[in-house]
């Protein structure tokens, strides 16, 4: 039999249709494919270039991309960690209870959510590195909907969490600021009342009376409670140093011991019987030294020596510390703990920085900080396994330091005549602080508030009989402190010598008050003699 021609060229024509149309499907699906593979290309490159760390597992929990940011965060290598585990490469604890945490891609594939982190959790780098992250994972699936792994999104958050933490450290501080504060100005005008007492009784008893002795005791307690007061400012002042000239040779000993109270640490101190005074800020300075005391104890846990020195130093000009040419005070504390390593000395006064699991990394920041604003310099020096030595330099001053007449010895003709006004809110203060005065010579009129300050300024003026000089106290509880009296005063056209007084010197004023008007400033409780010497100069001026 004979086949149809017209059939079998049908055929044909149908196979070479059929040919075509598969070919061009084969090239749809390479167009796709590679279309495909440029879009995943293109997505994996945008993946990278995130600042986020990226990871994918599959239904098994196998990690089946990871991204560099990924990588560099977690700690891993990710050329290394296709098909591990997510566990293996990101390790989660929670830092309060130090378990080990879910992983959220696991809550993901459980329950097709978005899920976060759980509260107060971080991963552990493989080289024991706790990082807080903040991170989500979600569920991928297909486009049938069917589950095929998680994607998990993270980011390192540690900075923001440290900062985090000393912004509420620092909220903390201003609240105990404002408490301390409102402490410290009552309880040094208490001191005032104590120590103004006691030299009025030094006054009027016989100098050679057995009691004098009892009474300069008792002064120099009184004023040892003055120094537990100044303490409570290191919690609210952060501001310029309320500096005056002081022979630190007499507080450096105390302050030290102060500090070792409870400790397994010996003092060794050597300090020159000519050392220079510099000008200060006595709180600031004795946070600075017992910052560096601390630092001695935690270095030598089961005990050891710390060796304190104080000298005079001459630096010269082009010194390697970049310290201007002049006279200082160098202070220097070694220790005999294990010593600071090489790649830690450059950073010991970072913020933050500490090798210690408990330390916060501001007490040296802060040392640093303070010693700076005094014009000065703090050096640390260390062989590993050797110890420590820390030395501090600051600027030496001989301004207002020179001696002045016992108080049982003043000679009144200097002061004789001389008006005093003495605002303060507290009767025991305007009363101690009257006496005192009058004993030696002033005559003084006291008020206890602004308005009665400025009403008795005025009127004396319009006598003729105007004040040589005036204290003031900078806060009066519902009426004008002393910043405000001078500027009314100075709104009427009136000038005055004042002196700005405060139980608690953390105010601006206090560093600045030239800039407010005053002439001196004096904080509470202060001798009768460094008054006294303050007036005179005041009105000489």
């Amino acid at each position: 039999m004979i086949e149809n021609s017209n059939d079998t060229g049908a055929d044909i024509k149908s196979t070479a249709e059929e040919n075509i149309r598969l070919a061009k499907e084969v090239e749809a699906l390479k167009t796709e494919i590679a279309d495909l593979k440029s879009r995943k290309a293109g997505l994996e490159k945008m993946l990278e270039s995130i600042g986020e760390g990226v990871i994918a597992v599959d239904k098994e929990l196998k990690v089946i991309f990871a991204n560099k940011m990924s990588a560099s965060i977690c700690g891993f290598d990710g050329a290394k960690v296709m098909g591990s585990r997510i566990s293996e490469v990101f390790k989660l604890i929670n830092v309060t209870s130090r378990k080990e945490t879910p992983n959220p891609a696991e809550k993901t594939l459980q329950t097709l959510q978005i899920v976060g982190l759980e509260h107060n959790s971080a991963i552990v780098t493989p080289c024991g590195e706790e990082k807080f992250l903040s991170a989500s994972s979600a569920p991928i699936l297909d486009e049938n909907q069917n589950l095929k792994g998680a994607i998990l999104v993270f980011r390192d958050i540690s900075d923001r969490k440290r900062m985090e933490e000393e912004l509420l450290k620092m909220s903390k501080l201003e609240a105990l600021g404002v408490l301390a504060g409102g402490i410290a100005h009552d309880f040094n005008n208490l001191l005032t009342g104590i120590t103004g007492n006691i030299s009025y009784a030094k006054f009027i008893i016989a100098e050679d009376s057995p009691a004098q002795e009892a009474l300069n005791t008792a002064e120099q307690i009184a004023f040892k409670a003055k120094d537990l007061t100044s303490q409570f400012r290191t919690f609210s002042k952060g501001g310029a140093p309320v500096k005056k000239s002081v022979h630190i040779s007499e507080s450096l000993k105390p302050i030290v011991e102060f500090a070792l109270r409870g400790s397994r640490v010996k003092t060794l101190f050597n300090i020159d019987k000519n050392l220079w005074p510099a000008e200060i800020d006595e709180g600031q300075i004795n946070q600075l030294i017992t910052n560096i005391v601390i630092n001695a104890v935690q270095a030598m846990p089961n005990g050891g020596n710390l060796f304190v020195t104080a000298v005079n130093e001459l630096v010269d000009k082009g010194n390697s510390m970049n310290l201007a040419a002049g006279k200082y005070v160098k202070f220097s504390f070694r220790d005999e703990g294990h010593g600071i390593e090489a790649q830690d000395l450059t950073k010991i006064f970072d913020p933050y920085y500490s090798t210690r699991q408990t330390g916060s990394g501001l007490g040296l920041t802060s040392s640093y900080s303070i010693v700076r604003k005094h014009g000065g310099i703090i050096t640390a020096e260390s062989v590993y396994g050797s110890g420590a030595t820390f030395n501090v330099f600051l600027p030496a001053s001989f301004e207002g330091t020179g001696h002045f007449e016992p108080d049982s010895k003043k000679n009144k003709s200097s002061s004789a005549g001389r008006k005093i006004l003495v605002m303060d809110d507290e009767s025991i203060v305007r009363e101690v602080t009257s006496n005192l005065l009058k004993h030696l010579g002033y005559e003084v009129h006291t008020v206890n508030n602004g308005s009665e300050a400025i009403a008795s300024f005025v009127r004396a003026h319009e006598e003729n009989r105007p004040f040589d000089a005036l204290i003031l106290d900078l806060i009066v509880p519902g009426d004008l402190g002393g910043q405000e009296v001078l500027q009314k005063l100075n709104a009427q056209g009136l000038s005055a010598k004042a002196i700005a007084a405060s139980g608690f010197s953390n105010e601006t004023i206090m560093s600045e008050y030239k800039r407010y008007g005053f002439c001196a400033m004096i904080s509470k409780p202060y001798k009768i003699k460094e008054l006294d010497e303050m007036i005179q100069k005041i009105i000489k001026e």
